[in-house]
């Protein structure tokens, strides 16, 4: 949804994402970082620094608040047929061993007490079954 912040006289206008779906990974990972600091969040959102963000004026902000309430919900991703030009498989089950190993030793690692330390590892995750054919050495 496109949205008009002024700074300093100056008319910005932001496409501000209204569902998990278009939020990219890197603003995920920042949004996690937010926690509940609206400012922070709307900076991650439009790129714009925090400190900017708290003294801009926002046009139709209700509206902008309404449109971030998908941020309240958890989210939920339909799995994607390709990444960045690579196909995925459909069944993980067809995959070689190697794929396979190499996942189970990244999840081994997980921290069950730091959710984003552990989306960080999301990118290794996808990569082991993006690449065909997978090198295990690599």
């Amino acid at each position: 949804m496109i949205f008009n912040i002024t700074i300093n006289g100056e008319k910005i206008t932001r496409d501000i994402p209204e569902s998990w779906d278009k939020v990219t990974y890197r603003q995920c990972l920042d949004l996690i970082k937010c926690k509940e600091d609206m400012a922070g969040i709307v900076s991650v959102l439009t790129g714009i620094d925090t400190d900017t963000i708290r003294k801009a004026q926002i046009h139709n902000l209700s509206t902008l608040m309404a449109a971030l309430q998908f941020l309240k919900k958890d989210m939920t991703y339909s799995m994607p047929t390709s990444i960045m030009g690579y196909k995925l498989p459909k069944d993980l089950e067809g995959e070689s061993i190697a794929q396979y190993s190499d996942m189970e030793e990244i999840v081994k690692n997980f921290d069950p007490d730091d959710n984003l330390k552990n989306l960080e590892k999301y990118p290794i995750i996808v990569a082991t079954y993006c690449v065909n054919p997978y090198d295990f050495t690599q």
